[in-house]
């Protein structure tokens, strides 16, 4: 590992240089193609290459942008892994009645293992709701059919 001091004079004319690489790749690409926005996205494909570090900084705060845009519309993450575990997502469970995505109370498919019908299963999950106060219990939405 190099001595500090040589890695503060490295990091004296890094800084610098990749800044001044990155306004003239912006300036390149803008003046090339007339688009600013591929131009930026060049000059920041530079920027990380040029300075890797600049990854550990971007990466924190998107995941508290996009937390932030999730909260502004009603969907809260306890911890930014749970959003950063959703990208890998390949199926989401809605549990009980879709409320995550219709705001309303319906039961929308009932899958029963073998040896059970379906009204057998509503039974039983209205019989372990019973008591219970919560609002999208089984019981405040469906009558649950008379088995036995």
């Amino acid at each position: 590992m190099p001595p500090p001091r040589r890695q503060n004079a490295f990091a004296r004319w890094l800084i610098p240089a990749a800044l001044a690489l990155v306004v003239a790749s912006f300036a390149a690409g803008f003046l090339a193609h007339g688009d600013a926005t591929s131009a930026a996205l060049r000059a920041l494909s530079v920027l990380v290459a040029a300075c890797p570090c600049a990854v550990g900084l971007v990466l924190p705060l998107a995941c508290s942008t996009s937390a932030g845009s999730a909260a502004r519309n009603g969907i809260l993450f306890r911890d930014p892994a749970s959003l950063e575990a959703l990208a890998n997502a390949r199926e989401i469970l809605f549990y009980k009645t879709r409320t995550l995505t219709e705001g309303r109370l319906a039961l929308s498919e009932t899958i029963t293992s073998p040896g059970l019908s379906e009204s057998e299963v509503l039974y039983r999950a209205a019989q372990a709701e019973r008591g219970i106060a919560h609002p999208v219990a089984v019981r405040s939405w469906m009558q649950p059919p008379t088995c036995r």
